[in-house]
């Protein structure tokens, strides 16, 4: 018989999402770090919102500091490709990528953007980006219809930093599926930036990290007495915690912490 500790994990977790725990050793060995890992997917119903509400504040962010003021719509004509939301989503960045090549030749380097990947009703692909060029809408017309794309493209110009922040945290947010609808196909990146953006950062870059391949819920409850620096969720999971150098020393050693290395 199910527990209602397991049934509420199946409403609400994607099938392997928070399954295993991130390991993570100071260099100093100061303290070891312990994060529930996610599988960070749209379509879990944990992972999905939170990503969309992270990456609009980063996307505002990433707005306001490098000055991306216009914004631009670019779509595709659905006679040009087949009628699957997968097949368009590769057609759109194969377009894109060409696409690219012509704006480094109209401005002689490569501009900064961030663009996200959106659907129609129908399932087609089409493209929402934010750059710091101004592009004459004649040219971004030709240019996109040169390399594939549809005769629809749109460029507006929003001025003010903090207006446009919050116009895009608000678009964004209501756009990446939390209202329940998600037609991404896996595999699939929802959110692209141009070099030297930097949206969603990783996990502390003064720690090694590894997999433990059991779920943090059995690694803390090996370390409860030494955790410190809780982190719960929602529904009063553990989701991370700290054990400082001078607690793990009252630890026994643990033969079944080891994991697999990842970088």
């Amino acid at each position: 018989m199910i527990s209602d500790f397991d049934q509420m994990v199946a409403d609400n977790f994607g099938k392997w999402c928070g399954k295993w725990t991130s390991k993570g050793r100071a260099f100093d060995g100061s303290e070891t770090r312990y994060h529930r890992l996610h599988c960070k997917t749209w379509q879990c119903d944990y992972c999905a919102p939170r990503r969309a509400a992270a990456y609009a504040k980063a996307i505002a962010e990433a707005a306001e500091q490098h000055r991306l003021t216009r914004f631009v719509t670019l779509t595709l004509d659905p006679k040009k490709i087949g009628a699957t939301a997968g097949h368009s989503c590769k057609y759109l960045r194969r377009c894109f990528n060409k696409f690219r090549v012509y704006l480094g030749r109209k401005f002689g380097h490569s501009i900064k953007y961030v663009a996200v990947l959106e659907f129609h009703k129908s399932g087609i692909a089409h493209l929402h980006l934010i750059v710091d060029e101004y592009i004459e809408w004649q040219w971004l017309k030709n240019a996109w219809e040169a390399v594939g794309g549809g005769s629809h493209v749109d460029i507006r110009a929003r001025k003010d930093q903090h207006r446009i922040a919050k116009y895009l945290a608000k678009y964004l947010t209501k756009e990446f599926g939390l209202n329940g609808e998600n037609k991404c196909p896996r595999g699939q990146r929802r959110v692209t930036c141009s070099r030297g953006i930097t949206l969603l950062r990783r996990l502390g870059k003064h720690h090694t990290w590894r997999v433990l391949k059991q779920s943090i819920r059995w690694t803390f409850g090996r370390r409860c007495a030494v955790a410190s620096n809780l982190e719960f969720d929602q529904f009063e999971l553990i989701k991370a915690f700290v054990v400082k150098r001078e607690d793990s020393r009252k630890l026994k050693p643990d033969s079944a912490s080891y994991g697999s290395w990842v970088e």
